[in-house]
């Protein structure tokens, strides 16, 4: 049984919820694995947390002046 921080503080005993489940090692497999990535983290040189920002905006909004510029810089999609 994993443990998990309690609402005391301490490292407790717990049950696991059903959708946060420990999955079986693939052997020959290496890890960590990222099983999910979408917006796992910001393009390079994108201008931190608010060029991040003015990004998704604008990666999102078909109107926006720096649509197709940005989805041209990352590849062509907004999947992000």
């Amino acid at each position: 049984m994993p443990y998990l921080p309690g609402k005391s503080g301490s490292w407790e005993p717990r049950k696991l919820p059903e959708s946060q489940k420990i999955l079986p090692l693939d052997e020959g497999k290496r890890y960590p694995v990222c099983l999910t990535g979408k917006r796992a983290r910001p393009p390079e040189d994108c201008g931190g947390v608010w060029g991040y920002a003015s990004f998704l905006e604008a990666i999102h909004d078909p109107e926006h002046p720096e649509h197709e510029e940005m989805l041209e810089w990352i590849g062509g999609s907004n999947s992000r």
